[in-house]
C-alpha cells in the first residue's frame, strides 16, 4: 500500500523543464496550445494594438507571429523537451528497482505529463470543432449567396423575356415626319 502523498514542503522539487511538450510546427492561422503560451523569459515587444487603460480586462491574445526572440524561446523549449526524461519513459527495470520516493516522483511527473497531454488534446479538439463550425457557416453563406445570384439571374431573364414579348406584340409605330407647309401666292 502506498503512503499518503507528502505535503508540498516535503516533496522533492519538480524540474518543470522536463515536463514541457515538444512544440509542433505551428501554422500562422492556428492558436498555439496552452502549454506553449508560457510567457518568455526575455521581454518580447508585443505587436498588438494598445488597449485603453479603462479596458485593461479586455486584453488581446498573444501575437501569433514568431519574432526572433520568440523563436529562440520556442527552440529552447524544444531542446528542453528533447532532453526530457519523459520523452523516454522509465524502463521496467528502473521502475522495479526504484525506491518509494522515486516511484512517487515518477507518478507525479507522469501525472503532470498526462494532464498536459489532455489539455493539449482538448485544445486541439476545440480548435477542430471551431474550424468545423466556421466551415459550415461559410458553406451556408455561400449557398445563400448562390441562391441570391440564381434569383437575380431569373429576374433579369424574366424582364428580358417581357421586353421581347412587348416588342413582338406591338405594331410598328410610324415614324413622324415634319411637314412643311408650302404656301402659294
Amino acid at each position: 500500500m502506498l503512503e499518503p502523498h507528502p505535503s508540498p514542503s516535503q516533496a522533492e522539487p519538480v524540474d518543470r523543464s522536463k515536463l514541457v511538450s515538444p512544440t509542433p510546427a505551428a501554422s500562422a492561422s492556428m492558436t498555439p496550445p496552452p502549454s506553449s503560451q508560457v510567457p518568455p523569459a526575455v521581454k518580447v515587444p508585443a505587436s498588438r494594438t494598445p488597449t485603453p487603460a479603462a479596458n485593461n480586462f479586455l486584453a488581446s491574445p498573444p501575437a501569433t507571429t514568431t519574432t526572433q526572440a520568440g523563436q529562440q524561446h520556442a527552440d529552447a523549449d524544444a531542446a528542453a523537451a528533447a532532453s526530457s526524461t519523459l520523452a523516454d519513459p522509465p524502463s521496467t527495470a528502473r521502475v522495479d528497482s526504484a525506491s518509494v520516493e522515486e516511484l512517487r516522483r515518477m507518478v507525479r511527473d507522469l501525472t503532470l505529463a498526462l494532464s498536459e497531454a489532455r489539455t493539449s488534446a482538448a485544445h486541439y479538439k476545440l480548435q477542430f470543432n471551431m474550424l468545423q463550425m466556421e466551415s459550415r457557416e461559410t458553406q451556408n453563406r455561400m449557398a445563400v449567396e448562390l441562391d441570391m445570384a440564381h434569383r437575380e439571374v431569373d429576374v433579369l431573364q424574366a424582364a428580358e423575356e417581357r421586353r421581347k414579348n412587348e416588342l413582338a406584340s406591338k405594331p410598328p409605330r410610324p415614324t413622324r415626319t415634319t411637314r412643311t407647309s408650302c404656301s402659294t401666292t
